[in-house]
């Protein structure tokens, strides 16, 4: 994995609206960090990230203390309107060193595993092509109609919840999220989207179900109790 350059992408210039907080959720704290510190410490870890882009609001409150403490493998860039939006913004100040890897993560996700990462990363070397973490549904999944009944049920055999990290090839990737930013009637929700539509390979890579993403404020007490498990194996 050394021979590859490889950098991690984080938005987190959103808001948080489900949330219903003063602030921007990824400044909540839990477990005695902001959200956004725990996310940037699990890639400043690891040795195969040697970059990693934090695309924030410059002007939020808690960042310039956060930023503070962070070694020189971060940098922040500016934002843009959407998620999407943002990952590109962080992709194009990835072009200017290089790198020919990339991972994308979401600043909420704060309790992914560095196993995980790792196998990610590794898997998808290996393949020559990009991939993601995911785990399988579980559930039975149900499709509504507008009044709110039950339209259909899904076969979940071949069903996924994705995760991030999701790790592309920095200029394939650029090139698809790019392409599908111009299109008006395509949204895109993550990363593997854009190289879907760009007919790129998305490999499914199992994941933890611990890698929660944080949205409501239900979330933030499993997250909390993910963190102090995950800090009480390393004493």
């Amino acid at each position: 994995m050394n021979k590859h350059k490889i950098a991690a992408v984080i938005p987190a210039s959103g808001i948080g609206s489900r949330m219903g907080s003063a602030k921007p959720k990824q400044y909540i704290k839990i477990a005695g960090q902001s959200i956004l510190q725990h996310t940037l410490a699990k890639f400043e870890r690891l040795t195969i990230c040697q970059k990693i882009v934090l695309v924030a609001n410059p002007n939020d409150e808690d960042l310039a203390e956060i930023i503070a403490q962070c070694s020189d493998k971060v940098v922040v860039v500016p934002g843009g309107e959407t998620r999407a939006a943002s990952v590109l913004s962080g992709l194009s100040y990835l072009s200017r060193d290089g790198f020919d890897w990339v991972m994308v993560h979401d600043a909420a996700r704060p309790c992914v595993g560095q196993a995980d990462i790792e196998r990610l990363v590794r898997h998808c070397l290996a393949l020559g092509h990009g991939g993601i973490l995911a785990t399988q549904v579980k559930d039975t999944i149900k499709q509504a109609n507008n009044e709110g009944q039950v339209l259909t049920t899904h076969d979940r055999s071949h069903l996924w919840h994705a995760q991030t990290p999701q790790f592309f090839p920095h200029k394939q990737l650029l090139s698809a999220l790019t392409s599908a930013l111009k299109d008006p009637n395509v949204i895109v929700t993550d990363e593997a989207a854009a190289m879907e539509l760009a007919r790129y390979p998305v490999e499914l890579v199992v994941g933890t179900a611990s890698n929660i993403k944080i949205t409501t404020p239900d979330d933030l007490q499993l997250a909390e109790f993910y963190l102090n498990k995950e800090r009480e194996k390393c004493v």
